[in-house]
């Protein structure tokens, strides 16, 4: 198990994704990251995503599930975008 913390919070965009890439492609290993970079190509490419409000979980699904529901992921996208 791996479990990040903004890992990449201080790298430029680019890097960050090739820093992602190359941990999400390791086999086998659950990743448990916790971020504030909304970046749909690296989103996209996790199992599922964990919305956490005020300390209660307010969402959870696929990239697209939350964005679909327009709820708390979405307006967080939306406003970082």
């Amino acid at each position: 198990m791996m479990l990040m913390d903004e890992a990449t919070a201080v790298l430029d965009a680019s890097t960050s994704k090739a820093v992602t890439a190359s941990i999400l492609d390791i086999p086998e290993l659950t990743k448990i990251v916790a971020t504030h970079r909304l970046e749909p190509s690296i989103l996209s490419r996790y199992d599922e995503i964990v919305v956490v409000k005020n300390g209660r979980i307010c969402e959870t699904g696929t990239f697209a599930e939350p964005m679909d529901r327009k709820g708390q992921f979405f307006s967080l996208y939306n406003t970082s975008q």
